[in-house]
């Protein structure tokens, strides 16, 4: 996979990409975890956060090997009551989100360039045959 391009729209974030040359990439899972958070700063060892915020999201993911995309759907709570759930916010303003881990779990073969194929035909030919 190579030529990488991230773009987001409201709470959806879009990761386009190419296959290789000779190479055929196929996803079957897709894992993305927020990493930091406005709200939670950089302290590991913050075990509350005090006040109403938005600073907890959660993500769904998709995938399609045909247009060779990768989509990530951004929640949290939409709210101070936590009756409702938002998807809109992927930072900006000191919350939001600040990074993401994005776990893409698939496989790549390689299909045979003319050359190659010529090559392993010639192997496979019986002695005495040119």
């Amino acid at each position: 996979m190579n030529n990488f391009n991230m773009d987001w729209t409201g709470g959806l974030m879009t990761i386009s990409y190419n296959n290789s040359n000779n190479f055929t990439n196929y996803i079957y899972s897709v894992h993305a975890t927020q990493m930091k958070s406005g709200d939670t700063g950089d302290n590991v060892e913050n075990t509350s956060i005090n006040g109403r915020n938005d600073g907890a999201h959660w993500f769904e993911t998709r995938f399609d090997n045909t247009l060779k995309k990768v989509y990530i759907r951004e929640f949290h709570q939409k709210d101070g009551n936590n009756d409702s759930w938002g998807t809109d916010y992927w930072g900006g303003d000191g919350g939001g989100i600040k990074e993401v881990a994005i776990t893409i779990i698939g496989y790549a073969y390689k299909t045979a360039t003319t050359a190659e194929e010529a090559a392993l035909m010639a192997e496979d030919k019986p002695p005495g045959i040119v």
